[in-house]
Formats: C-alpha cells, structure tokens, sequence
C-alpha cells in the first residue's frame, strides 16, 4: 500500500527518493542503515515497476520521482484533507457525540482521527493530553509515527502528560522527542482522578477515552512487569492487545469543561 503504515519496498523507496536522486546501491544502503536489508535483485525489480508505473525517472545512473507525479499526489492530497477537515461532524457548543469500541485497534485509528479533525478546525491548534500509559506506541507504533508527523504537519503543539514511569513508558519517549511536543511524567492532578480515562483537549473540545476496568488492569499489569526488553514476551502483546474490550469515546463541545481540564494541565 502506497506509504501505508506497513510499508512495503515500492514504499520505502519512493520515501527515500523524496528527499533527493539516488543510484539503487545508494537506496540499498539507506536500507540497511534502517536495519531494512533487500538485494539489488528486489530493488532494481521494484524500480522497473515504479519506473514503468510513471512515478520514478532515471537520470545520470540516479532516480529521482517524476514530478508531474508528485504534483498530482500533492493535489489529490490537499483536496482529501480540504473535504475531510470540512466534512467533520463535530458537535455543536454544549453538544457531544459518543462511539463505543470492542477492539483497541479500531478505537486506536478512530481516536487519532477525530484529534486530527478537531485540530484541522482549531484556532489555537493546541493539543494537551493525559495518558495513564502510551500503549498505543507500544502496540501500534507505525501507526503512531504517522499521527505525531501529522500533528506537525498541522503546525500543531502537543503537551502531554504520561501518567506512567515504568521501562515502557519511558520508552516511549522516543516517539515525543519533537520541537512540538513537550512531555511530563512527573506527578499530577490526573495520576490521582483518571486511570482508566485518557483526555484530550482542543480548544473547547474535550475528547475522552474510557477503557474497561479488565483492559486496565491487564494494561498496568504488562507495563508493571517490564522492566527491559528482555523481559519482553511478544505473543502476551498480541493476546493483550487482542482482547475484546468495552471502550466508550465522546466528544464534548464544553468551553468550561475545557477550560477546567486545562488549567490542570
């Protein structure tokens, strides 16, 4: 899928190519310097593909993407964001709109939705959230590094509490490691009133999150007894964040609600 959060090699190196030419030995060892190790065998064979598809050009035993491609990519991709920023449902003043979840993944992709969305409309563009844990990063981490880079696309500021100071939350950290993100793991009035609730605020939205208390418990649980990545059992990962679960999400048009939250912020 073309720069989906699973790339494939067509993916990788049309990302590579975006920055400037290069020759397939030079693609090659960009790969390898991200621990991505393809032959020039499978590399020249996408190319020719990519080549034959008009979306890379030779020149000079370099390639580089032909622009009348990234040019129409460019727009089809500034009218999605135009209709899907102005086709958003959100809710009116003192209005709020509620989903409800069985799946993590599925709450996961709506909820960095939603955040986009309700940044697109804001005047302030000011993100400010509490986590108990970043278990999205953990077990959707791909997925994650697309919204952070479409925070910052938005021109967009995060500040973020991490209700955590376990191995993995700290791990975290990597990911808001950004000149718009500023992060906290010290103790706050949020430790204390929300662990099983994540809340967002954006202007005068307030987006909460409520997990059930059995997803909690089995969250905290994991998180507690990690204590580097070697204590690490993968396939507890894929049971854990495969569970059917019980989670609410609503979406509040509350100038006082979001004035409250953010005051403790």
């Amino acid at each position: 899928m073309l720069l989906g959060s699973e790339q494939k090699l067509d993916d990788l190196i049309i990302k590579l190519l975006a920055n400037k030419p290069l020759s397939a030995l030079e693609i090659q060892s960009k790969l390898m310097s991200e621990a991505k190790e393809f032959t020039l065998q499978a590399i020249y064979k996408v190319i020719r593909v990519l080549e034959s598809s008009g979306i890379i050009i030779k020149s000079k035993k370099r390639f580089g993407l032909r622009l009348p491609w990234v040019l129409d990519l460019s727009s089809l991709a500034g009218e999605a964001v135009s209709v899907y920023s102005k086709s958003a449902e959100l809710p009116r003043a003192g209005k709020r709109t509620i989903w409800h979840f069985n799946d993590l993944q599925g709450l996961n992709n709506f909820w960095s939705q939603i955040l986009l969305l309700a940044i697109q409309n804001s005047s302030s563009k000011i993100l400010f959230t509490w986590m108990p844990h970043p278990w999205f990063h953990l077990a959707y981490s791909e997925q994650e590094e697309q919204y952070i880079k479409a925070l910052k696309l938005t021109g967009s500021k995060l500040y973020l509490i991490n209700g955590g100071d376990t191995f993995l939350d700290c791990w975290a950290e990597k990911y808001w490691q950004k000149e718009n993100i500023e992060y906290s793991n010290s103790q706050s009035w949020f430790h204390k009133v929300y662990e099983h609730q994540y809340i967002n605020v954006i202007d005068d939205f307030v987006l909460t999150v409520k997990l059930d208390k059995n997803i909690t418990g089995e969250i905290n649980h994991f998180y507690k007894n990690i204590k580097s990545f070697d204590d690490m059992d993968f396939s507890e990962v894929f049971r854990i964040f495969g569970l059917k679960v019980k989670v609410s999400m609503w979406l509040e048009n509350d100038e006082r609600k979001a004035q409250y939250y953010r005051k403790r912020f």
